[in-house]
């Protein structure tokens, strides 16, 4: 599965709690264009405080930043690498607009951050006609990032890869058939041991009988892409379990 994120601004990703699933927003960080999501972590519905994760860019530079957080009494705080902090006093993600702070830690600047909602992601939607919808993804290439392509029953159904520099789609990749891992669908890493890093997308995971015939072990698949030079372009090179 292919998933290619193209971006004319920073974004910030964030998966948000409850039923929403991940909502994507743009906005502003200062004079800033961004994009963010925010993704569900570690929540139940009688508690108010939980674990959160998030990934953003600016659209200047396109390289997605992971952020780890905690929702704690509607305030919702981010860490940005010791080096920032991100913080919406009132956060609701049922809201349109969200309203923030974020704080370089070393000098102590504050810059406002104002987002507006794109769109949610709601499990296995079918409220609405059928739909796709990009998410960003964590992890990212030297000169490229990811956007993976998600319908409305949940299915990765293609990636789009998106030069860091300009912005520009680089390559779309359709027709895939994959699970959705949320924002940890791509991962990045040297698949075939040539020194060259290539990217794999999750495809699905099932639970495979060991020679016993009585226990089983859960096993993930991912497709794995490499770039071809001749072509000057990421081929699928087949699945690798793990």
């Amino acid at each position: 599965m292919n998933c290619l994120l193209s971006t004319a601004m920073a974004f910030f990703v964030l998966t948000a709690v409850q039923t929403y699933g991940q909502t994507v927003y743009s906005g502003t960080v200062g004079k800033a264009a961004v994009e963010f999501v925010i993704d569900d972590c570690d929540f139940y519905p009688d508690s108010t405080r939980r674990q959160v994760e998030a990934v953003y860019l600016y659209i200047r530079y396109n390289d997605p930043i992971v952020l780890n957080g905690l929702y704690d009494q509607k305030k919702l705080t981010f860490d940005e690498n010791g080096t920032g902090k991100i913080v919406f006093p009132d956060f609701d993600q049922k809201k349109d607009t969200l309203n923030g702070t974020w704080t370089n830690l070393s000098i102590k600047k504050k810059s406002r951050i104002l987002l507006l909602k794109k769109y949610d992601f709601n499990r296995y939607d079918t409220t609405e006609r059928d739909w796709q919808r990009e998410l960003l993804q964590r992890e990212s290439l030297n000169n490229y990032f990811f956007n993976i392509i998600v319908n409305n029953y949940n299915d990765v159904t293609g990636i789009r890869v998106l030069e860091k520099k300009t912005g520009v789609l680089f390559q779309k990749i359709d027709r895939l058939d994959c699970s959705y891992l949320k924002m940890r669908s791509i991962l990045v890493e040297d698949a075939n041991g040539d020194g060259v890093v290539d990217f794999q997308i999750y495809e699905g995971g099932q639970r495979i009988l060991q020679d016993d015939g009585q226990t089983s072990v859960w096993v993930d698949t991912w497709l794995t892409f490499l770039f071809d030079p001749m072509l000057s372009r990421f081929v699928e090179s087949g699945i690798e379990q793990k």
